[in-house]
């Protein structure tokens, strides 16, 4: 019966191999060449024989805390529920250019099939093969010999026209991924009263407003701001690459997030006032629009810190303190940004970020 179960399922794969992919634009035929391979994985699987799937999971797998071990349980659990009838299947519902997945597993018995799970992750390729993640990584930027831009986004959870924008840079975010921060200053939530001082530098006195790359403001959200967020994306990728972090390691003590970095001068540069600054960010935060409780905030910054910057060096530690008890998912932004006495007029360039996440 498993045989024949087997045959017809990898039949209907072949014949309806475009309905397994749920998405308009972006395409990836690797990405789906390997989900493929993945789900006759999955359909080859049996209690006794779960190494298959499990290979396609990386040994520090984490998914909203559930690890590797965690994972292959579940598939396990299936087998002793349903019989060793059962057979599993995916389908992917969607896809984006940063990797991220969502999917549903199938179970098919010889009388019924239906959806038992539904899963969001990350499948990377790592090697020349594609690996699950988990959804507790930060993607690597897309193309690391571009600069990394940054939107710092200013605004609260009672702004009746923040949504559009905010829904606008989770656009982007799953456009671009790792190539693009978004820092968000809430200033009703702002633990670190951060919001302020960073609000009067840049003379963001409306909301919505956000700063790209320190030095082309985006006001308000009708649709020429909206679309303007894609072009100041674009001039902002398009700087020469002068300076390039080169790694950023997390240790937490406390409230307390230090962040370990090292980077490198590609081209010489100078800067009227140059720092490396950091924010503390609370990642996926319970907080919502009032005015539009179906849209979350992802990104809150909740401290900050700055330190001069020494051009005869090429490492340093900054450290930025909470003022709330550390959240469970939360990450360190740092840059190097040229800190000039009017941002308003002369902008205040950024050359390059990066960003690294922490906490479980």
């Amino acid at each position: 019966m498993k045989i024949t179960l087997m045959l017809l399922i990898l039949t209907l794969l072949l014949v309806s191999a475009c309905d397994r992919f749920d998405h308009d634009v972006y395409n990836d035929a690797n990405l789906e060449a390997s989900f493929g391979q993945f789900n006759l994985s999955l359909s080859a699987a049996s209690l006794d024989s779960l190494d298959g799937v499990m290979n396609w999971y990386s040994e520090d797998y984490l998914n909203d805390n559930d690890t590797k071990s965690d994972i292959e349980h579940e598939y396990m659990s299936y087998f002793l529920e349903y019989g060793p009838d059962l057979m599993l299947s995916a389908k992917n519902m969607e896809y984006w250019k940063t990797n991220r997945i969502v999917f549903k597993i199938w179970i098919t018995l010889p009388d019924t099939s239906f959806a038992i799970a539904e899963k969001e992750d990350f499948l990377i390729e790592t090697d020349g093969n594609f690996i699950f993640y988990g959804d507790q990584i930060d993607p690597p930027p897309l193309n690391p010999e571009f600069p990394v831009v940054i939107m710092q986004y200013f605004t609260s959870t009672t702004c009746g026209s923040c949504p559009l924008v905010a829904e606008k840079l989770e656009e982007m975010l799953n456009t671009y991924g790792g190539q693009l921060v978004v820092l968000e200053y809430i200033s009703n939530q702002d633990p670190g009263s951060v919001y302020m001082p960073e609000a009067l530098y840049y003379n963001a006195g409306e909301q919505p407003t956000s700063i790209v790359q320190g030095e082309y403001p985006i006001i308000g959200s009708e649709a020429a701001a909206l679309s303007a967020y894609k072009s100041r994306y674009e001039q902002a990728l398009a700087d020469t690459m002068v300076f390039r972090f080169t790694s950023l390691d997390l240790t937490i003590s406390g409230n307390t997030v230090t962040g370990s970095v090292n980077w490198e001068e590609l081209l010489e540069f100078s800067g009227e006032n140059l720092q490396l600054r950091a924010v503390l960010l609370e990642e996926e935060p319970d907080l919502h629009y009032s005015t539009a409780p179906s849209v979350y905030f992802e990104n809150r910054v909740l401290g900050a810190a700055e330190l001069d910057y020494d051009e005869t060096a090429s490492s340093a530690a900054i450290s930025v303190v909470s003022n709330i008890e550390l959240p469970e998912k939360i990450s360190l932004v740092v840059w190097l940004q040229d800190r000039v006495e009017n941002a308003s007029i002369s902008g205040a360039h950024i050359y390059n970020v990066i960003k690294k996440m922490g906490g479980e």
